[in-house]
Order: C-alpha cells, then structure tokens, then sequence
C-alpha cells in the first residue's frame, strides 16, 4: 500500500465528521507529526459526542517542521467551495487531490476534476448506487474508536433493544413509536446524553437499531456493532466498501413492519443473535474505523497515480 510521507487535509465546516474523521485516521495511521489539519470554520461542538475529534483540532500545526505545500497528498472537504478556491489560489500545491463531498446528499454532482491544474479525485460520503459516477468514489464515515472496557457479556444485557437519536423524518417517527412496543427496549429521543452514559447504554443492548436521519448513513452504523451490539439497520442505498453482510455481520431491514420481524426473530434466537452480534464487531474493527478510511482514500489515489508501489487495488464493491 502506498503510504504518503506529509498529508494536509482541509476541514470544510468542523464538525465535519467525514473528513475531519479522515484526518483522524491518517493520524493514527501516519503519526500526529506527519498531518496537518486547517479548519475553516473552528469545531462548533454541535454534537459532543465527537469529543475524541478534540485531538485534531487541538493539534498544532506549527509544532511541525514541514510546510503544507510539502504534503504528498491533500484531503479537502468541498463543503466550503469559496474557502476551497481561495485556498489552492494562495498555496502552491504539487500533490495529488482528494475531494470529498461529506453532504447528506445521495445526489452525485461532482466527478474528478482538475484544481490547479493538479490530478484530483473525488470521493462522496453517500454515493448512491443509482446514480453512481465511474470516477466518483465511496468514503462513508469511518469509526474512530472510543476507548471502551471489556464489552459487557451478551447475554448478561438488560435492554432488549435500544433506540437513541432526533426524530428528523416520518421513518423516524414511525420506527421509534413501533420500538416502544418491544418488551425490554429502550428509546430515547432528543436527549443530549454525555458520551460515557451513551456508550454505556450501548454497551447494556442486545440489538441497536438504526435508520435513515438527514441522510442514509448513520454515526450508529458504527457505533452499535463497537459496543456489542446486534446491529439492525435500514438497508442503505449507498456503496460502502467492504459493508456489513446481512446474516453474517448484522441484519437489515426496509420498513416498519421487517425491523419488528426482525427484532422479533432476533430476540428469539439469542445464540444466533449473539454470534452475528460478534462477527458485525470483528468486521468494524477489520475494515471500519477511520484509519481504515484514510488507507482507502490513500489506496484509491495511489491506484490513479499508476500504482506507485507497483500493486493493482481491487475495489471491493
């Protein structure tokens, strides 16, 4: 695999998970000294479940004695596209590009392109299968791992089943008043909670449920199999590498009706549940977290460099 020796990334409105996860990554892939990290606009602290983000915006970049225009590779976010512009105008860049669109949008509009005159690729966080470019490519969010105790044995959990988020949609609305119905399940809606009880909370459910929100992909994607969690989802219509494998890693669903059948199915199969519960978290740590992002992106632009390291990638989608 093609490792960068300097990678700068470009934060396009922070918090923003996708790419600020990204740099994340290459930090615990790299190093901390071997990635600068440039915010357009300062962590907001919206959503302060992503405190373990504080490393990176607390990173200094003038502890480090190289220049930004010295990276191998540049990660930037194309939510801010004026901030973008100004940017690459006041930088002399003369590295490869990856772009990324981290909108809940399943929409695809961007494709690669030339900033500068510079090879660059784009990659979106929700790449719809149906609308898919050939030039475009999938990064979803990846984990970044919180540091959590021994998981909680499976059959010594108390709730049944838990659901926590914002009612944003009718989906929402109508999947949350079905849990309430579950023996044993948990649902709890708009409440802030602080990170240790959150995960605590997790850590105490057989089955997390999740669905679509703003968008398709959910942070508790990831968050439910970290904790030990069965992981039962809303099928996403997006392209993600290397996804969960219904009936081996998780189980999915499409409405209402299907995720009572298969809570139902699941409660009533513990042994089954459990392992499947395991596998799902065996495979987030193998291919999920954000190194595991920030490898990918680097894999991707290596392929489109003429393979530098002399290997051909398969994409695994």
């Amino acid at each position: 695999m093609w490792e960068p020796k300097y990678v700068t990334v470009i934060s396009g409105e922070s918090p923003d998970y996708c790419v600020d996860g990204l740099a994340d990554g290459f930090m615990r892939w790299l190093g901390k000294e071997r990635v600068q990290v440039h915010l357009v606009l300062g962590p907001n602290g919206r959503c302060s479940e992503f405190n373990q983000l504080q490393h990176v915006y607390d990173w200094n970049d003038a502890m480090l004695s190289w220049n930004s225009e010295e990276s191998d590779l540049l990660v930037i976010s194309t939510r801010n596209p004026s901030f973008l512009q100004m940017w690459m105008e006041t930088h002399r860049f003369h590295c490869p590009i990856a772009s990324v669109d981290s909108r809940d949008v399943p929409i695809n509009e961007t494709d690669i392109v030339s900033l500068n005159g510079l090879m660059t690729v784009a990659f979106k966080r929700e790449l719809s299968y149906t609308t898919m470019l050939p030039t475009t490519y999938p990064c979803p969010t990846g984990l970044i791992p919180d540091p959590l105790p021994l998981l909680k044995p499976y059959q010594d959990r108390t709730i049944s089943t838990i659901f926590m988020g914002s009612i944003s949609n009718l989906t929402r609305s109508t999947i949350t008043s079905a849990l309430q119905a579950v023996p044993g399940s948990k649902v709890l809606l708009n409440k802030p909670i602080p990170r240790p009880d959150y995960l605590a909370l997790l850590q105490d459910a057989k089955i997390g449920v999740t669905c679509y929100g703003a968008g398709f992909e959910s942070y508790r994607y990831w968050e439910i199999p970290q904790a030990g969690c069965l992981l039962v989802a809303q099928t996403p219509p997006i392209l993600i590498p290397h996804n969960f494998q219904a009936g081996l890693h998780a189980l999915f669903y499409m409405s209402p009706i299907e995720m009572l059948m298969v809570i139902k199915w699941a409660l009533d199969h513990d042994q089954e549940s459990e392992a499947i519960a395991r596998a799902g978290t065996q495979h987030l740590h193998q291919y999920h977290e954000s190194i595991h992002r920030a490898q990918w992106v680097a894999a991707v632009v290596a392929d489109h460099l003429g393979n530098p390291d002399g290997t051909k990638m398969t994409f695994p989608f």
